[in-house]
């Protein structure tokens, strides 16, 4: 149960539902319009689509005097070029968030990476959550921008 293993995971999870997009496990950004074109277009005119996720915060819980509660709380980011003609909003949506909801639903442990992505300690979150749904500018492209976290729980043994 370690960060890369979660990362490994996440990164699979939205892959496997989101084919098309680009998944980026770490933060990604750059200057160059033809750069940023790179990191989120498959192939050169599609439209952008991807995914970056990273772990921004982590806090620890004793559960007894030989193990702890691990909580990583991964910021997920995805980002899909404006196509108004093609109801682009619907689409993010429809075809890329409420899939990966799904996905997280499905895989709780994250595939053995984790304790558990639901309510732990009288949590009530549960998998993947939407914290908003905004426009931002990439390369000079209008985009739909989704802003989204997922906790993720992970139990640890305390040194001997």
């Amino acid at each position: 149960m370690s960060l890369p293993q979660i990362r490994s995971a996440i990164q699979s999870i939205l892959q496997a539902v989101d084919p098309d997009s680009q998944i980026h496990d770490f933060e990604r950004w750059e200057d160059d319009a033809d750069n940023i074109a790179a990191l989120f277009q498959r192939n050169s005119g599609d439209p952008f689509r991807g995914w970056v996720f990273k772990p921004v915060s982590r806090e620890e819980f004793m559960l007894s005097h030989t193990s702890t509660r691990i909580a990583y709380v991964f910021e997920l980011r995805f980002l899909r070029s404006v196509e108004d003609a093609q109801g682009s909003e619907k689409l993010v949506w429809d075809v890329h968030l409420e899939p990966a909801i799904a996905a997280f639903k499905q895989s709780v442990d994250l595939d053995g990476a984790a304790w558990s992505t639901g309510p732990v300690g009288g949590g009530s979150e549960y998998a993947l959550q939407v914290d908003s749904v905004l426009y931002t500018k990439a390369g000079g492209v209008l985009c739909h921008f989704a802003k989204c976290h997922l906790t993720v729980h992970v139990q640890a043994s305390l040194p001997a």
